[in-house]
């Protein structure tokens, strides 16, 4: 999920492609299909153009490794891709601290002296909170799917767990970050402060986490530190509506099931019983006037062709 449908139907209206029609960009409507959610190119596309060359869009490489590949449910993709700029947003955090990333990862500050300033670089559709690390375990079992999300569902979060641990260190210094640590799937922070920093990060099983230099090292300086508050990350009055209608989505569709059933088992038990020989392949044609004269069936005439001479008169 790089973007190359994107850049193709950029580079083609860059060179006046003829046969691309028109494109709104930032209604991503027309040209070469994308989405943020990843395996929307599910066929290499070919585009001829001048002088022989042909600019060719193939579909993405998927990974086991990411956590979108963990998620069933269309709303927590939608949720974890991010659809416009990414801004980034700065969190205090000491030893003893969590940051937990919607109800899918967490982690702790498990030792590093003085502060540690994490940027975090997520969609704006994830939860951030920060709590003491003995709390976080509970907040999760009492909270997922209801305030922290994705995923939107509990039973999606408890299909991931328990989640595993990977012990990461950090170098940062104190007007920038040296060092990234990025999960798979999902995004990725970037840990500056002062000092060597120990991280335990806790993600699902098969969920690869690394660490990697800064990508953007500046961001904390730039922008700032933002003082932690509970509604700053995909938690607002459109959101909790989307989850309502999507718990109640749920609820129907779970009611409509067992109505189904019931409505099957009831249709099951009326259905008459026909007892056939085993080795009567369909009907036992030979026992047919019996059944004639018990249900009073009347046999059919045969019907009469008439002659070319009767038609003609």
């Amino acid at each position: 999920n790089a973007g190359k449908s994107t850049f193709v139907n950029r580079f083609l209206w860059y060179v006046g492609h003829r046969h691309q029609g028109t494109v709104h960009h930032k209604r991503t409507v027309g040209g070469v299909t994308r989405s943020p959610i990843p395996g929307t190119t599910l066929h290499f596309v070919s585009f001829p153009l001048p002088k022989q060359f042909r600019l060719v869009d193939t579909p993405g490489i998927p990974s086991s490794n990411q956590l979108t590949a963990k998620l069933n449910e269309g709303i927590d993709l939608y949720s974890m891709m991010p659809r416009k700029k990414i801004n980034p947003i700065s969190y205090v955090l000491h030893t003893g601290r969590t940051l937990l990333v919607g109800a899918l990862a967490r982690i702790d500050q498990v030792q590093g002296g003085g502060v540690t300033f994490v940027t975090s670089f997520f969609s704006t559709d994830v939860t951030l909170h920060v709590c003491r690390t003995q709390k976080a375990q509970s907040l999760l079992e009492r909270k997922a799917g209801d305030f922290f999300f994705p995923p939107h569902n509990r039973e999606d979060w408890e299909a991931l767990n328990p989640l595993v641990r990977h012990r990461v260190e950090v170098f940062g210094s104190s007007d920038r970050a040296w060092d990234d640590i990025v999960i798979a799937g999902v995004g990725w922070i970037a840990v500056s402060g002062f000092g060597t920093k120990l991280l335990d990060v806790w993600v699902p099983e098969g969920v690869k986490v690394f660490r990697r230099p800064s990508l953007l090292p500046n961001e904390m300086q730039s922008r700032g530190v933002t003082r932690f508050h509970v509604n700053h990350r995909a938690r607002s009055p459109r959101i909790f509506r989307r989850k309502r209608a999507i718990v109640k989505a749920k609820r129907d569709k779970e009611l409509r099931d067992s109505l189904r059933a019931d409505q099957a088992d009831v249709e099951s038990q009326e259905a008459a019983d026909v007892d056939l020989d085993e080795d009567v392949p369909f009907v036992d044609i030979s026992n047919s006037a019996d059944l004639s004269q018990e249900f009073d069936i009347v046999p059919s005439a045969e019907p009469t062709v008439a002659s070319s001479r009767d038609r003609r008169a």
